[in-house]
């Protein structure tokens, strides 16, 4: 059985991961699950959930999309020279014919004469010399081998793109048909982008799915702030800042604080391994560099190819974990209260958070116990970084699992006839669970509840305040 962790784990689930033999060895130690839908949703993916549920019914499912990028969709490497002429042409599906590159773009007749096309992972570049409406013709400029998928970015032309693409809208109706609670999107831009897509969840019976954005356009980096504070939470890929901006207004630190200024869970996914090397050192993650991220606020650690593809994701997910047990038993968190957006919208609501976090700090409390509708109070008070466990309540199947997101919180659900005394009662034997019994009768706990919908007439008479106990007297 794995231990308190305040740092969270995100897996991604593929084929290194997903049997049922390997899930069992690691189930305890991953919080959140990803799926990756750059290559579809399909039935083997919808089994992948299936089999982590089995497992665990309590563990969260998250689903990237695949979000408005093009990519090449020949069935096999082609090899390009340069001078040579090449083809180019439109399918929604792998494809493969002789001289010609098939690219998952619809608008083909609208990319102009002089754009140049160049490859992920790849050192090929074509020009555009001739569009003929169904198909374009184009000369290698720089040679080389492209694999097949490989994301693809124009130089000189700006695609037609929405934001939410036709394959996104069919995936994210898989996902809420599948029981997905989060889902990670992609090329976000502004705020504008966020609203679309829940304006979208609410018309698909998915209002209460939690949004992610994924940092990974210039565009995102000039509006973080509006981002930051539609999303219910960012996930940002180690060293991609630096790829996005040659400022130094903006860095991976200032996003994790930004972050905590509004309340919202930070993910980085950065690969984890033994040691950094030469091949991979911008988005590597070894398990000194656990430490610092910890420090700074990072709520989740996203592992991506080393789970889904790699040789042991079984190491990978443990040697994770063990870094966090291993730095976070000497971390000490310094927030500055200073530094919090306090919203006109819920100013009662914020200040007894910050209360009940100030008051943890002060009477050196060991415990909060705090319920939820939303997720939003139990979020605020996880991203001022406590250093103690918060046992989290709520009645909403979503909220449940977005708690798996959140630094320090371990998350409940409770039906509906629960009252302020069950959850209480409750919350002192899950204490009890968490230290393994090594806790004193006079040791303090707070309890927290700021009301964090309008109507609250649900939560059984829960206070809306804060109240301290002994343990003993809970």
């Amino acid at each position: 059985m794995s231990q308190f962790h305040y740092s969270k784990i995100i897996a991604t689930v593929g084929p290194a991961l997903a049997k049922e033999t390997v899930l069992s060895k690691i189930i305890n130690f991953v919080d959140v699950f990803r799926i990756n839908l750059s290559h579809g949703f399909d039935d083997q993916k919808k089994k992948y959930i299936d089999t982590i549920l089995k497992l665990d019914n309590s563990k969260t499912i998250v689903l990237e999309t695949k979000g408005a990028e093009i990519r090449s969709k020949n069935v096999d490497n082609m090899k390009f020279k340069k001078g040579d002429e090449i083809r180019i042409e439109y399918s929604e599906y792998q494809d493969e014919q002789k001289n010609t590159l098939f690219i998952d773009y619809p608008e083909i007749a609208d990319v102009s004469t002089g754009a140049e096309i160049s490859f992920a992972e790849s050192d090929v570049v074509l020009k555009v010399q001739k569009n003929e409406g169904e198909h374009l013709i184009c000369k290698v400029k720089q040679a080389g081998t492209l694999q097949p998928n490989k994301k693809i970015t124009f130089e000189n032309y700006t695609p037609i793109l929405p934001f939410i693409t036709e394959k996104d809208k069919k995936d994210i109706v898989w996902g809420i048909q599948a029981w997905v609670n989060i889902l990670v999107v992609s090329y976000v831009k502004d705020e504008n982008n966020i609203l679309e897509l829940r304006e979208f969840l609410y018309q698909h019976q998915g209002k209460d799915v939690k949004v992610i954005s994924k940092i990974e356009t210039k565009e995102a980096v000039d509006n973080i702030d509006q981002i930051i504070n539609a999303s219910d939470g960012i996930l940002l890929k180690k060293g991609e800042m630096e790829e996005l901006t040659t400022k130094k207004s903006m860095t991976e630190e200032k996003v994790v604080n930004l972050c905590n200024k509004y309340g919202k869970p930070f993910i980085l996914s950065a690969n984890f391994t033994k040691k950094v090397g030469k091949k991979d050192p911008t988005s590597a993650l070894a398990p000194d560099m656990v430490k610092g991220y910890l420090e700074s606020g990072v709520d989740a650690f996203m592992l991506g190819s080393e789970t889904a593809i790699g040789d042991d994701p079984i190491e990978a997910i443990t040697g994770l974990y063990n870094a966090i047990i291993k730095y976070q038993a000497d971390l000490a968190t310094n927030f500055s209260m200073g530094d919090v957006h306090i919203g006109a919208e819920k100013q009662i609501t914020d200040y007894i958070i910050y209360n009940a976090y100030r008051i943890s700090k002060e009477l050196d409390i060991k415990a909060i116990i705090a319920f939820t509708d939303n997720g939003y109070s139990v979020g605020r008070i996880s991203t001022l970084k406590p250093s103690i466990p918060i046992i989290a309540f709520t009645k909403t199947d979503d909220t449940y699992k977005y708690l798996n997101l959140l630094w320090a919180v371990k998350g409940y659900k409770i039906s509906n006839t629960f009252d302020y005394e069950n959850v209480k009662r409750i919350g002192k034997e899950i204490i009890r669970i968490i230290f393994k019994g090594n806790i004193s009768l006079d040791d303090k706990i707070l309890i927290m509840h700021a009301s964090d919908v309008i109507d609250h007439e649900s939560n059984g008479h829960l206070i809306n305040g804060i109240e301290l106990y002994k343990f003993k007297d809970i």
